[in-house]
């Protein structure tokens, strides 16, 4: 008999177990209803490694093709294959990561093939990531966000420019017309002319940018100055700043507030970093970064919603709410602070190698 349920139930009983692979084995083959939901979760994402991983999904697919529409996102290293069989295969593939491990140092690794293949297979993807990889010149960047002719969400970390060739009028005009992001997040260790050229060319369009202000190899202040011009940014509604509670980073973050404030921003969060939260009680014991720490929450009640992250990768010795207890804060309890401990991740697998269960499909 059929489960006489509402959608809605049936999707919240499946998205509860998203991190029991087992959990979501047994619900799609026990329940035809629950079965699409599953399979959504356990093929929504693959993490591919290696040259054996992409060979394997695509053996896996060639005799399911009924399995491919629900891949939605995979995650590849550039270095080890040309991504057309793959590519060629998941039509409904929405997002893509090209990364290399955290271990190496950044490497060129695309080719003209590689571009080829982007422009003639992802015309569905809509959100790109690219971390710890290395480019010869800001022009072979520009080459690959270009190639996904739909994409509205990019995330960059990690990426070099190995020679600084600035670009031409002609090519930046070209490139503008193909680029329309609504979400961009320029984090750690992105080159500087890198992170200039996305903030100048998603102006017309971006609704939410992370920055992390510090980094650029060049010129940590590249970045402020490229947001500058406020009244050009007319739909971005959303600002998320990464940053150290270092004397300099927090002065860099209140130039960029008092400087980047167009009419439609309404949500700006400052997140802090940190290895250990000893580091944060020992610098705001200091009475001047103290009074700069204020100094920053002043310019951040300008806007309508504001908050402040403070982040570790180590727990703290003492309960979160020991550690805001050691100084007061002068601003209205509607302000939101939060801190949250940074806990490393085991490296991601697919659900289906983590299952062993892929014989069932």
């Amino acid at each position: 008999m059929p489960l006489a349920l509402p959608w809605e139930v049936i999707e919240r009983a499946v998205d509860h177990s998203v991190d029991d692979a087992s959990a979501l084995f047994n619900l799609s083959l026990t329940c035809r209803q629950l079965r699409p939901r599953s399979l959504c979760h356990i093929f929504g994402h693959f993490d591919l490694r290696s040259r054996d991983d992409v060979f394997a999904l695509c053996d896996f697919l060639l005799g399911r093709p009924h399995l491919r529409p629900f891949i939605r996102s995979i995650a590849i290293r550039p270095t080890h294959f040309l991504p057309y069989p793959l590519l060629h295969v998941l039509s409904n593939l929405i997002a893509c990561t090209f990364f290399t491990e955290d271990a190496e140092p950044p490497k060129t690794t695309f080719h003209t093939s590689t571009l080829s293949c982007c422009r003639l297979t992802a015309n569905g993807v809509r959100s790109l990531s690219i971390h710890n990889l290395a480019f010869p010149t800001l022009l072979s960047f520009s080459r690959i966000i270009s190639a996904f002719k739909k994409l509205e969400v990019l995330a960059c970390s990690r990426v070099e420019i190995k020679k600084d060739v600035v670009l031409h009028p002609g090519q930046l005009e070209r490139l503008s017309k193909h680029l329309q992001l609504r979400k961009l997040s320029v984090e750690w260790g992105v080159d500087a002319s890198v992170a200039a050229l996305l903030l100048k060319l998603a102006k017309p369009t971006l609704e939410s940018l992370v920055l992390a202000p510090t980094i650029g190899t060049a010129n940590p202040y590249a970045q402020l100055r490229a947001t500058s011009e406020a009244s050009s940014w007319a739909r971005v509604k959303c600002l998320v700043i990464k940053t150290t509670l270092q004397t300099k980073d927090v002065v860099l973050a209140v130039k960029l507030l008092k400087a980047f404030h167009p009419a439609s921003l309404r949500a700006v969060t400052v997140s802090f970093h940190s290895t250990s939260y000893g580091d944060y009680i020992s610098i705001l014991a200091d009475e001047a970064h103290w009074e700069l720490c204020l100094e920053l929450e002043r310019v951040l009640r300008r806007f309508p919603a504001h908050t402040m992250l403070f982040s570790a990768d180590e727990p703290p010795a003492q309960t979160p709410s020991a550690f805001i207890g050691t100084r007061s804060w002068t601003t209205p309890p509607q302000v939101n602070r939060a801190v949250h401990v940074n806990r490393p991740s085991e490296p991601s697998r697919s659900r289906l190698e983590a299952s062993g269960c892929d014989h069932l499909y």
